[in-house]
């Protein structure tokens, strides 16, 4: 149990900070039409708590045939993470956006912008995202309890 534990916390805290750190950075930076709907959506489907849907993924993942299975704990905790973007895309909004043009004008990326200057200047809140990926799915016992079975 601890090393199957070990493991999905391990593996879903990881895909959840990659795409945590990718959505916050991409509602943070970038501009497109359908931004603010999406955040106001987002906002609303966070003030629902997860054990609320608890039996509806464990119809869908039996649906599936991925009851029982290390992957169907690591999708679920992975889908419940990426809601928690908020707290990152905050920290970004707070790096200037003219770093990121006077790095334009030298002539750099997006990409560049983004592993050059951007991410070393959000160490922290990549941390705190990471560590906290890791520790809900290790401090779980309802959803591996419901998804898992015996």
């Amino acid at each position: 149990w601890f090393l199957n534990t070990l493991f999905v916390s391990i593996v879903s805290g990881f895909i959840s900070t990659a795409l945590v750190l990718a959505m916050a950075y991409s509602l943070s930076r970038l501009r497109f039409r359908l931004k603010g709907p999406f955040l106001k959506v987002a906002l609303v489907l966070n003030m629902f708590p997860g054990f609320m849907a608890m039996f509806a993924i464990y119809y869908i993942l039996k649906a599936a045939g991925l009851t029982q299975s290390l992957f169907a704990l690591i999708l679920v905790y992975v889908s419940g993470a990426g809601l928690g973007f908020y707290i990152q895309k905050g920290f970004f909004d707070t790096i200037p956006y003219s770093l990121d043009e006077s790095a334009m004008l030298d002539g750099a990326t997006k990409w560049q912008i983004f592993t050059k200057i951007t991410l070393p200047l959000s160490k922290p809140i990549i941390v705190f995202t990471a560590l906290t990926a890791f520790t809900g799915p290790w401090m779980d016992f309802i959803f591996a309890q419901v998804i898992m079975g015996d």
